[in-house]
Formats: C-alpha cells, structure tokens, sequence
C-alpha cells in the first residue's frame, strides 16, 4: 500500500511537471493551451521562450535530478529548471504611486491628475484619488510606499470637502507613533495668500506625515495664486517626475545623476487613465443609497439636511436686470440639530439643468434610466480597496448621476479636453482640443475657454463626433461642489432658522450666449413660490434644499463690546455682518452697563435705489446705537465716477487709523477676494503708515508687518472668494 502511494505521488508529480513543461514549450508545438490564455502564459511563456533560445554557448545549467543523485539536467528538464529559478528570482511589480488630493474648487484635483497621467507615461503605475477616498488609516509602508498629495484650504483654513475626514484623522493625537515610518512622500500646497489662514491645511498635513515617521523623496511646494500658479506647479512637477523614478526604481537610477526632464517633446496635458469600470444592474438591484440619520454637526456634502424654505424675497427693486438679482432666503432649522452662529456658512448642494441634462444623454446616445454600480479596476500590488466615485451615490441612474453628482457646466480643465480630445473621431476637432489642452495652446485656451466661461456641455456640443464611453466621462468629470452662503442672521434673533443672501448669476458670455449660475439659478427656481408671492398652501408641499453648516472659525462675532469692530462688505459682502450686528444688538441688550467701543461697517453698491441690501436694517441699527458709522459707497450713482469702499475709507483715515493702531480694533473684510480684498488691504496699509508716512517704503513694510500680526492673532480676518 505505501509503495503504491507513493507511485501515484511519484505520477502526479511527473503529471505536473509535464504540465509546466508543456506551458513552457508549448509556443514551440503551436500549443493553443487554455492555461496559456489564463494566468500562466504571457509573461511566463515569454520566460520560457527565452530559456529555450538561449544562444549565449553557456553550459547547460546544471541541477539534481530526481534521485538526488547530482546528474546533469538537460533538455525540457533544464527549461522547467531554469523557468522556476526565474519565478522564484522574480522581482515583486512596484506598488503604484498613490497620488491625493483635497481640492475644493477643482484645481487640486486637476494637478493631481496630471501628476499621475505623466508618472504613468514614464512606464509606472499610478493611482490618484481622493484624500478622503484613500482614507488616512489605509495609508502604509507596504500598501502605499510611494505618496504624494496635492492640497488646499477652503473656507478660514479649513480642509476642502473630499478631503475633511482624512485631515481630521489625520490630526488625532491618538495615531500610532510611526505610523507612516517607511513611507516616502510629496507635497504640493497650492493657495492665495488674500485668506487669513494661507496654506493652513497643507502646512498641517506636511508636518504630521514628517511626525508620524513618512520622509520626503522629493522638496515639497506651496504655491501663491497671488504669484500665479500655473509656472510654479509647471516647474515643481517638471523636477518631481524623475525623482518618482528615483524613490520607486532606485535600481534604475543608482550611480545616475537625477536631473529635471524638459520634457519639451510632450507639450499637450497627458492623458489620465480611466480608473473605474461600470457594473450595469436590473432596475431591482438599484436602490439609491439612504441617508445614515445624522443630526447637527455631523450634516455635510455626502449627508446634507433638507431644509424647507421658510421664505424668500428679492432685495433689489429692479428683478428684471439679469446682472444684479439680490435673493434673500430663509431655511426652517427646526428639528435639525443644527446650531449656527454669525459668520458660520451654508453648504448648499444645487442640482444641474435638467434640460442640460437631457442635452448631454441625447448626444451620448446614453439611456437615463439605467442604472449601475462603479468598481475600481484593479491591478497587481495596488492601494487598498477604496469606493470610487464618493460624490456620485451609486448605486443610481445614469440621469442622477449627470443631475446630482457631476459639473456640467464649468469650464474644462485640461485634463478633461485631453480625455474630449482621445474620443473625437473627427480629425480636425481632435486637434482643436489638443491644442486646447498644450502648452502652445495656453494663451487660446485662457480666451476661449476660461475667460469665454465655455463649460464642459458647450465643448461637448462643439465637438459633435466627440463620443467617450460613460465610465470614462464619469471618471473624468469633475464632482458637482456645494455652493458656500454666508449666514447673513445670529440665533439670538430667530435661533431655528438661518438666513442667506447670493446674487441671481446670470451673464453673456463673449459668444452672446446667456449663461446662468447652477446654485443660484436652481435656488430661485425652487423658490419661486415665495418670489412670485403666491406662497404654498396647504395642499402644496414646502420646497427642501440640501444643506450643512460650515463653522466660520475667527470669522465671527468678538465675545467683547469694549474693543472697536470695523466691517467691511460691499455688495453681498454685507450678508454676514447683518448677522453680527443682530448678535451686537443682543449683547448690549445683555450687557447694558459694559463698555462700548466704536462700531463702523463700510458697505457698498451700485446705486442705493436699487441695491442697498438690507438698508432700512441697517439704519435702524445706527438709530438704537447697535452700530455708529454707517458708510455708504455708491459706485454707478454718478456718471464716469465710481466710488468704491476703499475710497470711503481713505476719507476717514485719520479716525480709522486710531481705531486700529491706538484701540486694537477688530477688522473683518466679506467679499470678493481678488480686486477688492486686494484694494481694501493696501489702503489699511496706507491708514495704518499715517498720512506723514504712506510713501516710506520702511514705513509701509512696517504698516504690512502690523497687519500681519493682526492676522495672526485673528484680529484682521477675511471671507472672501
């Protein structure tokens, strides 16, 4: 019996090495093997192959055969010999580069793309995702090696949506020491300097990976929108693309002087890979994801609340001009948990065109009412397994997806012209989008892309035979972002509900094309029973958006009353200081026997007849002596001359200048946070230098050293956008 056993392991056996030695030959027979198909041809047959036609005039490799005797092994003994030494000696395939990012606006996002499409173009395998889809806790040595992250802050420095969970965990005190120790790592920080808070989530993120035992292969980078980004990012990326080689294939570099590629052949973005693939299912597997009953705090862009509109009504008196359509909205808190304070924002998640829509499924040939599931597609030693796609909730259809969870209608990155431009069939179009997408095209791409406010369903439409497939669409379109309001209302005047102001968006583009804003287009229509004061009756159900509080962190009211408050907000801008004032009221009303400092807000318009918002509110303030100055700039009431607030404010220097140098004043600045935020602060330089000193150079560094500190210590804090 035993020796009958071991004749049938002794058959087996020989059955399986004929087995390998038929894969390894099986080229030469003309073999149409299955095995060679699967997973064992390829690569190993191709092993094989090189074994049997090695002309080197080597001795025959020389092994032991089954007696264990020492005899030479020749012939198909010597190829399987030779093909398992290669499978043993096999060096393991690099794990793909995981490049993140946490990008609010969409840039980020677009830099971490291109990123990975040109470590991909190298040979290597990348992988970019979400810093939120990666998640902090999946982060390792031996699963992500090789990480660079691309970021930036929102809001008063705070982390962008796709990225809040993963920059919370990653501050968590309790996070093992050495966590991150074998990890090399990246980063670029991009920002603009206007904001209180510059670079506050990048500079945070950078020093807890270095805490936490990650090293970094390659200088890190912050970029100032300020300076302009694209140079700066252009150049960091030009030098990180062969130190990536480097941190991954150091056997390829070793003894080699790593240098900068020029990369002067490859002008056009490259091409992103499509990481995802879509799962068609039957209209029964399709359940649209729930809600996992969150409350208060915990409401965000993935888990908003549906607030019902309380009311809302215009604030200018002209509703008929398309360039200045003030709205002021209330939303019903009620049950919510949610607990707001002056200077906090409203997430609003807006829905795209449903016209736009249709428009986008009719050219795509797709059908709206399929619905799907989404998968990562895998490879050898990828990341760990992570959900695709976090903005679309999948299961859904194909038109909730383009409704809810894509941008349709911003203009493309280059990045997204690149993916446009691989599936034109069309010779001429194909080469329109490619030059979009150069380096030689950046000048036309600014005109007719950026500055033309062409979004992506207008590329889409000029480009007929453009066709991609809908996985590759879904991976490359941007998600649809939540719009930000400031709360322009305090809880001590109406503690469940929450007011908002925003300016009806609607403009002509350069093509004579009228183009509305997706959020405040959507908004007023959801609205429109309250503006067309028909208010919904018993029968009709309240109309719901979609919302979370973001906290406004420094941008908020001061706990005291005995320093001054100098507020500066044209236009919209106002919105949160309406709130301020309301709480101001409510603290002197508590606080009736405290000191009070001096209280000035500066607000602006064009023509206090049409757009002063919240004017009667305002002077009321002044008459109960919530607020003391209130100044007034009108920039089109006369004509060839605008008046903005800076000008305003020039005209009480000498006043300001005591407030904020000799009593410590607090300064908050709303608005817009190119021109204006700019213009506001050198003339705070030149009030604060005095008028004896506003042209010494020493004397105005001074003046923007002081300004500085303040920003510091959150007594100068801007919102803008």
């Amino acid at each position: 019996m035993a020796e009958s056993a071991a004749t049938e392991t002794k058959k087996r056996e020989d059955t399986e090495q004929k087995k390998e030695l038929v894969v390894a030959t099986g080229a030469e027979k003309g073999t149409d093997s299955k095995e060679q198909e699967g997973t064992i041809g390829g690569e190993e047959n191709t092993q094989a192959e090189n074994i049997k036609n090695d002309t080197s005039g080597k001795a025959p490799a020389q092994g032991t055969d089954a007696t264990g005797n020492g005899a030479p092994v020749v012939g198909g003994a010597a190829i399987l010999a030779k093909l398992r030494a290669a499978r043993k000696h096999k060096s393991p395939k690099p794990h793909p580069v995981v490049v993140l990012y946490g990008s609010q606006t969409g840039t980020a996002a677009e830099v971490a793309k291109n990123i990975s499409a040109s470590i991909e173009g190298m040979g290597l395998t990348s992988r970019v995702v979400s810093m939120n889809e990666m998640g902090f806790g999946n982060l390792s040595k031996e699963k992500t090696p090789c990480v660079i992250w691309v970021a930036s802050s929102t809001g008063d420095g705070e982390a962008p949506d796709n990225a809040t969970k993963f920059y919370n965990d990653a501050k968590k005190k309790s996070q093992a020491e050495g966590m991150l120790r074998g990890i090399q790592f990246t980063c670029l920080g991009l920002g603009d300097s206007n904001y209180t808070r510059f670079m506050h989530v990048p500079r945070v993120l950078k020093n807890k990976f270095l805490e936490l035992g990650a090293t970094t292969f390659y200088e890190p980078k912050e970029a100032d929108e300020v300076d302009g980004l694209e140079d700066i990012i252009d150049g960091w990326i030009e030098g990180l693309l062969p130190a990536v080689r480097a941190a991954v294939k150091p056997e390829e570099t070793q003894g080699a002087r790593v240098s900068p590629s020029s990369n002067k052949e490859n002008t056009y973005a490259p091409l992103p890979s499509c990481s995802i693939q879509v799962t068609w299912m039957k209209d029964g597997d399709a359940t649209q994801n729930e809600s996992k009953g969150v409350t208060g705090e915990e409401y965000s862009a993935s888990e908003p609340f549906l607030a019902p509109i309380k009311s809302a009504m215009y604030l200018t008196t002209d509703t008929s001009d398309p360039d200045r359509r003030v709205i002021h909205m209330q939303f019903d808190l009620t049950d919510s948990g949610i607990e707001y304070s002056p200077g906090d924002s409203l997430g609003v998640l807006p829905e795209n065109d449903a016209d736009l829509v249709d428009s986008v499924l009719k050219h795509l040939g797709l059908d709206g009412t399929a619905c799907f599931s989404v998968q990562h597609v895998r490879t050898e030693n990828d990341m760990p397994e992570t959900k695709p796609c976090q903005h679309i909730k999948w299961p859904c259809s194909v038109r909730s997806a383009f409704m809810h969870g894509v941008d349709l209608t911003s203009p493309p990155k280059k990045s997204l012209l690149r993916v446009l431009a691989e599936y034109c069939s069309d010779a001429k179009e194909k080469e329109e989008l490619m030059h979009l997408c150069s380096r030689d095209g950046r000048k036309d791409y600014m005109e007719q892309i950026v500055k033309s406010h062409c979004g992506f369903c207008d590329v889409l439409m000029q480009h007929a035979s453009c066709r991609p497939p809908f996985e590759v669409l879904l991976d490359a379109l941007p998600p649809l972002a939540p719009r930000m309001y400031s709360v322009s209302s305090s809880p001590a005047s109406s503690p469940h509900v929450a007011d908002v102001a925003f300016t009806a968006v609607e403009y002509m583009t350069p093509q004579k094309t009228m183009r509305k804003g997706v959020a405040t287009w959507w908004l007023e229509k959801t609205a429109e029973v309250f503006l067309s004061s028909t208010m919904p009756n018993g029968n009709e159900s309240v109309p719901r958006v979609p919302l979370f509080l973001r906290k406004g962190g420094s941008f908020s009211t001061p706990s005291t009353l005995n320093v001054p408050w100098i507020m500066i907000g044209p236009g919209t801008g106002v919105s949160p200081f309406r709130g301020f004032l309301q709480q101001r009221k409510h603290m002197l009303e508590q606080q009736q026997n405290a000191e009070k400092a001096e209280c000035w807000l500066f607000f602006g318009c064009r023509d206090m007849t049409k757009d002063y918002l919240y004017g009667k509110e305002l002077e009321s303030f002044v008459a109960d002596g919530t607020l003391d100055q209130l100044v007034v700039a009108e920039s089109r009431k006369t004509p060839n001359t605008k008046v903005y607030v800076q000008d305003k404010m020039r005209q009480h220097a000498a006043h300001l200048h005591n407030l904020i140098v000799d009593q410590n004043a607090y300064i908050f600045i709303c608005g817009d946070g190119h021109s204006m935020a700019r213009d506001v602060h050198n003339t705070l330089v030149d009030i604060v230098c005095g008028d004896d000193a506003k042209d010494n150079v020493a004397s105005r560094k001074e003046a923007e050293s002081f300004l500085a500190a303040m920003t510091k210590d959150a007594k100068y804090i801007k919102d803008v956008w």
